[in-house]
C-alpha cells in the first residue's frame, strides 16, 4: 500500500522528463521480488519442509516476515518526505537546497491539509474520476493472470517447486515490457500509445483464458504473455505530468486510486474467481477482460481531456524558461 506514496515522492522530487523511467525504477522491482520470491518459496519449501514441527507453508510466511523487517526501518530512514521538508539525514544542506531550487524552477508547492472548498472542487474536477478508472480497470485486469500456479497444480504433472518457480517466466515478461514501455513512451511522449498497447495485450491474453478450449501451449502463452499488459509504469509517469502543477488533485487521486483498487481487489477475486471453478474460472477470465477493455475506454477518454491543458501548460513552460534564460543574458 505504500506503493502510491512513494510515486508521490517521486514526482514532488523530480520533473516529469523521464518519469516512466523513474516510476520503472520503483515499481519494477516488484516483478523482479515476485520471481524471487518463488525462488525463495521453492527453497524454504525443498530444505525446511517439516524442520522443526512446522510445514513448508509456514516457513515461508516466517521467512517473509523476517525480509519485512529491515524494509520498515530502511524505509523509516531513507524516504526523505517533500523537498519543502525534508529531514532526512542522509541529505546535506547543499543537497536540499539544491531540491529546493529545483522544485521551485518546476513550480512545486508544498502539499497541504485540504480545507472544504478545496475539496469539493477536487471531487467535481473530472480528471480525477477519470484517472481513478483508468487506474483501478487496469490493475483489477491483471488478476487474471495470478492464478496461473492454480493452472499448474490442476495438471498433477509439476512438483510444488516448479509450480513455485515457473510463474516467474511471467515476472520477467513483466519486467521486461514494463521497461520497454517506460523507455519509449519517455523517449516519444506518447503515453496513450502503450498505455494502448498494454492493455490490447491483456485484451488478447484474457481472450484466450476465456475461451480456454484451446492448445496447451497456447494456455501457457496466455498466462505468460498477458504479464506484458502492466502498464502502471506509463499511466504514473502520465499521473505526474498531467498533474505537475496539481499538488491537491495529485493527492487525492493518489489516495482513491489505492482506495478504489484495494477495496474491489477485497471482495471482486472472491466472486469471480471462486475456488470451485479453478483454474478454468469462467466468469472471472470474461470480468477481467472487459476491464481491460473498460480501462482502455477511459484511457482514452482521459487524454482526450487533459491533452489541450498539458500541451497549454507546458508551451507556457518553455516560454517562462526562455524568458529567465534571456534575463540571465
Amino acid at each position: 500500500m505504500s506503493l502510491l506514496l512513494t510515486l508521490l515522492y517521486l514526482s514532488e522530487w523530480f520533473g516529469t522528463e523521464g518519469m516512466s523511467k523513474r516510476m520503472f525504477m520503483l515499481d519494477g522491482t516488484s516483478a523482479l521480488s515476485s520471481m524471487f520470491a518463488g525462488y525463495i518459496q521453492a527453497g524454504v519449501y525443498t530444505t525446511m519442509n517439516g524442520r522443526y514441527g512446522l510445514p513448508g507453508w509456514k516457513w515461508v510466511f516466517l521467512v517473509d516476515g523476517f525480509i519485512s523487517i529491515p524494509v520498515a526501518f530502511i524505509g523509516f530512514y531513507c524516504l526523505p518526505d517533500f523537498p519543502q521538508n525534508s529531514r532526512a539525514p542522509w541529505l546535506t544542506k547543499k543537497d536540499r537546497q539544491f531540491a529546493l531550487a529545483r522544485a521551485k524552477k518546476m513550480g512545486r508547492v508544498k502539499p497541504e491539509a485540504l480545507n472544504l472548498k478545496q475539496i469539493f472542487e477536487v471531487a467535481i474536477n473530472p480528471k480525477l474520476w477519470l484517472f481513478v478508472a483508468l487506474y483501478v480497470f487496469g490493475v483489477i485486469g491483471c488478476n487474471a493472470f495470478s492464478y496461473f500456479s492454480l493452472f499448474l497444480k490442476s495438471l498433477g504433472t509439476y512438483s510444488v517447486q516448479q509450480i513455485n518457480i515457473i510463474p516467474t517466466a511471467g515476472n520477467a515478461v513483466q519486467f521486461v515490457t514494463m521497461f520497454i514501455y517506460a523507455v519509449l513512451s519517455d523517449i516519444n511522449g506518447n503515453r496513450i500509445l502503450w498505455v494502448s498497447i498494454a492493455a490490447l495485450v491483456g485484451i488478447f491474453s484474457c481472450l484466450l483464458l476465456s475461451i480456454w478450449d484451446i492448445p496447451f501451449k497456447l494456455l501457457m502463452f496466455a498466462f505468460i504473455f498477458g504479464s506484458g499488459s502492466i502498464s502502471q509504469t506509463m499511466v504514473m509517469g502520465w499521473f505526474a505530468e498531467v498533474y505537475y502543477d496539481e499538488p491537491n488533485l495529485k493527492t487525492v487521486n493518489i489516495a482513491l486510486g489505492n482506495v478504489f483498487t484495494y477495496t474491489f481487489n477485497a471482495f471482486l477475486p472472491l466472486a469471480i474467481y471462486k475456488t470451485k471453478d479453478a483454474p478454468h474460472f469462467k466468469i472471472g477470465y470474461k470480468v477481467s477482460l472487459v476491464f481491460y477493455i473498460l480501462g482502455l475506454i477511459f484511457a482514452w477518454i482521459f487524454w482526450y481531456v487533459t491533452r489541450k491543458h498539458t500541451a497549454k501548460r507546458n508551451k507556457q513552460l518553455e516560454i517562462d524558461s526562455k524568458s529567465q534564460l534571456d534575463q540571465r543574458v
